[in-house]
């Protein structure tokens, strides 16, 4: 039987388990992967408020129209294949369901990748329908699979929204993010402050809950941290002010725009971690506020840059990273069902700790 977690639609703290039955017979050219272990964190959260905007519940789609399967970053492996060229034992390293088996149209079979050729999932984007053959794939290493997991997703799209910032606002003096103990919104500090000598100076600012104070500014990554009631205390507000906001709060957004006026040059829109807070943008002061989408950024740049450099770029910074951030995560792994449902409303709730890190062995 296939698991699934399925999660509420219009209420994404709900989440029932499901059983299904898995097909007996396989396609021609298909592959039933078992998913084994994926990471869970705010960008999952940010799948789900998005869900219906950017077609996130299409990728797995359920029979009841109300609940959705969330997508996971993560591994799986290949119990049952009808395609010569992915043999059974196949490890691969992609985009699955919040479950715990899949079946996958295997197309464009390369000795590093292949891709899911299902028609549902051809009109969503192709970025999240390649998968990795992680035996013939530098930087997959078994050691350090969970912070591949839990960190690779998060990473590439904080490499995109750094080289992003400077691409569209390369005048910005302070550079404000939001969720700033979140691994995407410190995963994009870290390369704003490697970056930072060869674009000319700015400020980074954290914002981030006062709890959570002494854990961003131990990362070292910030210029300065505040809580989110001290905006007031925000400087450079006589310069261009870029907000790379990842958690979505329209109270914060609005108190940010006042207090750069017109120099708030962008507002960027990366995640909703404060979902219950969302409100209007407009009427600001400054510039409209603008959703970020990574593939979008990616696509710009491998156009540019080619595949290949595009690829090597983000895995050289990856790997950095990865030895950066492995000294301030404490993985934790989940495996049962009940404790997995817990942890997401968790996570929906805001109420997990940012210093561990959740993979989930489904």
């Amino acid at each position: 039987m296939n698991t699934q977690f399925l999660t509420n639609k219009n209420q994404i703290g709900e989440m029932i388990t499901s059983q299904q039955a898995i097909p007996e017979t396989l396609g021609e050219g298909q592959i039933l992967c078992k998913v084994d272990q994926v990471a869970l964190t705010a960008n999952n959260v940010t799948y789900a408020v998005t869900g219906n905007m950017l077609k996130y519940w299409d990728f797995f789609p359920t029979e009841d129209a109300g609940w959705g399967i969330v997508p996971m970053w993560g591994y799986a492996d290949v119990v049952q294949s009808n395609h010569a060229d992915v043999p059974v034992g196949e490890r691969l390293y992609g985009y699955w369901p919040f479950g715990s088996h899949v079946v996958m149209d295997a197309t464009k079979v390369t000795p590093q990748s292949l891709m899911d050729g299902a028609e549902h999932r051809q009109a969503l984007n192709a970025i999240y329908n390649q998968y990795t053959r992680t035996a013939n794939s530098p930087g997959f290493e078994p050691a350090f699979e969970n912070l591949v997991a839990l960190l690779r997703p998060m990473f590439t799209t904080s490499f995109l929204l750094d080289d992003y910032i400077y691409d569209s606002t390369p005048t910005a003096k302070t550079i404000v993010v939001s969720s700033a103990s979140s691994k995407t919104g410190y995963g994009t500090a870290f390369c704003l402050a490697k970056n930072k000598a060869d674009r000319g100076d700015y400020t980074i600012v954290g914002l981030t809950s006062a709890g959570n104070v002494d854990y961003v500014t131990g990362l070292g990554l910030y210029d300065k941290v505040l809580t989110y009631d001290q905006v007031d205390q925000l400087p450079g507000t006589d310069a261009p002010a870029v907000y790379a906001d990842f958690s979505g709060n329209a109270k914060l957004r609005a108190a940010i725009h006042h207090h750069y006026g017109e120099n708030m040059v962008r507002d960027i829109v990366i995640g909703v971690t404060d979902w219950t807070q969302q409100g209007s943008a407009k009427g600001l002061p400054g510039a409209n506020a603008e959703m970020f989408f990574a593939p979008s950024q990616a696509q710009k740049r491998m156009k540019e840059w080619g595949g290949g450099d595009f690829m090597r770029r983000v895995g050289t910074d990856l790997t950095s990273f990865i030895q950066f951030a492995s000294s301030q995560i404490e993985v934790s792994e989940k495996s049962d069902a009940a404790e997995i449902a817990q942890l997401w409303t968790d996570m929906v709730k805001g109420k997990v700790d940012p210093k561990i890190g959740y993979i989930l062995k489904m």
